[in-house]
């Protein structure tokens, strides 16, 4: 009736609420299943080790580009990235998983063997550094002999000729 909507209303105005976007459009993405396409959030998370968040708050020359190179690429396509940190033995969904606020995930460093097939099974996935058997999922790899080439150029350039490498 019109009187209950109105006090409705009243309450939402007395009480300040504002709704949460993300809330909603995961709570609809949840329920509607098969009646329709799944609505996007247009955000992928982006899941990392202590180690690898570490070295990349701290600018250490590696992992802070790669973060910003995954930053700008995913913004440069018209979708948010979401940061959330795996415990080395997590075998759980991610939050960001479980409530449906993401896409898509990156997952780079180490994730428990069950942890990266559930998430290869639900979301399309890229795995970073590890490649890992799926059909269902991608591997980024870091292309090392090119690396290693450009390392051993700018030492030979610098005068350098002998050369040591420990793995």
């Amino acid at each position: 009736s019109d009187k209950a909507r109105q006090a409705v209303l009243d309450a939402v105005d007395a009480l300040g609420y504002r709704p949460d976007a993300a809330f909603s459009l995961a709570f609809k993405r949840q329920h509607q299943g098969l009646r329709g396409q799944p609505i996007k959030t247009r955000t992928l998370a982006y899941l990392t080790t202590q180690f690898i968040r570490d070295a990349a708050m701290s600018n250490d020359g590696f992992y802070g580009a790669v973060v910003s190179g995954f930053n700008t690429a995913i913004c440069d396509a018209g979708y948010h990235m979401l940061w959330e940190q795996l415990e080395p033995d997590q075998t759980e969904l991610p939050a960001c998983v479980r409530e449906h606020r993401v896409d898509g995930v990156i997952v780079d460093g180490t994730a428990d063997p069950a942890l990266r097939e559930q998430l290869s099974r639900l979301l399309p996935t890229v795995f970073v550094g590890r490649p890992y058997n799926s059909t269902s999922s991608s591997c980024v790899l870091a292309n090392y002999s090119q690396a290693v080439n450009a390392q051993l150029e700018y030492l030979w350039e610098l005068g350098h000729r002998r050369v040591a490498c420990f793995v």
